[in-house]
C-alpha cells in the first residue's frame, strides 16, 4: 500500500489565471500565466494536489480548459459552491 500523500492546495484566481480587462475595467478574458503547467507538476510531485476558487463551478470549468493538458496534475478542484457551506457551519 502506497504511503498518503500530503494535500496541497494552490489558489487558481491570479496564480494560475490572469485577468484580461478592458478600458472600462471590465473582464473580457483571461490569460494563463506563464508556467503554470510547470507550476501544477512541480507542486503535485509533493502531495495530491487541490484547486481552490472562490468564484463559482461555470468560471472554474472555464480556467480548466484553458490550462489544457496541465489539469492531469490536479487531484480536486474546489469552488464556492464546495466551500460556502463550510463558512456556513462557523
Amino acid at each position: 500500500m502506497a504511503p498518503l500523500r500530503p494535500p496541497i492546495y494552490s489558489d487558481i484566481d491570479n496564480v494560475l489565471i490572469g485577468p484580461i480587462k478592458n478600458a472600462q475595467g471590465e473582464l473580457t478574458g483571461l490569460e494563463v500565466r506563464p508556467d503554470a503547467a510547470w507550476f501544477l507538476e512541480s507542486l503535485s510531485r509533493y502531495g495530491e494536489l487541490s484547486l481552490l476558487t472562490a468564484a463559482n463551478r461555470t468560471w472554474a470549468n472555464t480556467v480548466l480548459d484553458e490550462l489544457g493538458d496541465a489539469v492531469r496534475f490536479v487531484r480536486n478542484v474546489y469552488t464556492i459552491e464546495d466551500l460556502y457551506p463550510v463558512a456556513l457551519a462557523q
